[in-house]
């Protein structure tokens, strides 16, 4: 697996190439997310535009890759996943854990506004006048 680093603004995106499986690649993706956070940054984009294959070993190197970052107080996202990789994450229900992104533009975005959304509905306070009497 070939992996590139590249540093947009404050997000380091990891852009990886090759099957991602058990072996030296899962660890290798692992160490090159512990040497980032040693670098100081804290916003990890994963781009899987060029991953055609992910197994379970590999996913769980995402889950504690993600489970680091985040416990360092950064976000790591995922992008570009194909819909094999897509749906192995919809089965674990590992969607719901990760932010998965399609377009590039918007994952680095997303790291200017907070990840964490309120759940509650919006709503517009009333313009109807106190009653005066």
């Amino acid at each position: 697996m070939k992996i590139t680093l590249q540093i947009i603004g404050e997000v380091c995106v990891l852009r990886l190439e090759g099957k991602f499986i058990v072996g030296g690649e899962s660890v290798y993706v692992k160490d090159k997310v512990k040497n980032v956070l040693q670098m100081g940054m804290r916003n990890i984009l994963v781009d899987f535009t060029k991953v055609p294959y992910v197994d379970s070993t590999g996913i769980g190197f995402l889950v504690s890759s993600h489970t680091a970052v985040t416990n360092a107080g950064g976000s790591f996202k995922l992008l570009g996943l194909n819909q094999r990789v897509r749906e192995v994450l919809r089965i674990t229900k590992l969607d719901r854990v990760f932010e998965i992104f399609d377009e590039e533009e918007a994952a680095l975005q997303s790291f200017q506004s907070p990840s964490k959304k309120p759940r509650g509905r919006k709503t517009a306070a009333s313009s109807d006048p106190e009653p005066t009497d």
